[in-house]
């Protein structure tokens, strides 16, 4: 990982406080030396009650519920978990923060997949109910490139091992 970031010629890391996604940083944040900006934004969503459950899990306590969130997680998301257009609102809202402060380097961003794939739903102009069926899987460690200029973003790659990636004009990464 590290040695793509090299490669990368990264100008800067935001990455969520979790400590997962700090470690995930870290060998490329050596490797570049450049500054590091942990950013409460980047957290995943709040799930409420079905943090830290798996899928039958959550299905088993919350049948009904759990129906209703497979089905439109945006009009059904669970009591005391987050709403996922506020979710999305917050990572698009640091996204131009760091394009803002970064307009023409290579930033890597480490955060979270639902909250990866809603911000992507929100900056593409997708559904955000759909965020599951246009982005399915985003892979641990993978990379995306998001390119947001003027306003606009466009989706330069998605969901790319580290190893098959050849780096791309000025772009921020996912």
């Amino acid at each position: 990982r590290a040695r793509w970031a090299a490669a990368a010629s990264i100008d800067a890391v935001w990455t969520a406080p979790l400590e997962r996604c700090r470690l995930t940083a870290a060998p490329a944040i050596g490797l570049a030396k450049c500054p590091v900006h942990i950013d409460d934004r980047l957290i995943e969503l709040d799930f409420g009650p079905l943090e830290g459950k798996t899928k039958s899990e959550a299905h088993a306590a919350y049948a009904s519920a759990m129906d209703a969130y497979l089905r439109d997680p945006v009009a059904n998301h669970f009591p005391g978990g987050e709403s996922p257009e506020a979710a999305a609102d917050r990572a698009l809202s640091c996204l131009h923060d760091i394009t803002a402060n970064y307009p023409t380097q290579h930033v890597l961003v480490v955060g979270h997949s639902t909250l990866t794939r809603l911000a992507l739903c929100r900056a593409l102009g997708i559904e955000l109910r759909h965020y599951r069926k246009h982005f399915p899987v985003l892979l641990n460690c993978a990379v995306t490139q998001l390119r947001l200029r003027n306003g606009e973003a466009g989706l330069v790659t998605l969901n790319l091992p580290i190893s098959c990636l050849e780096f791309s004009g000025k772009d921020a990464i996912l």
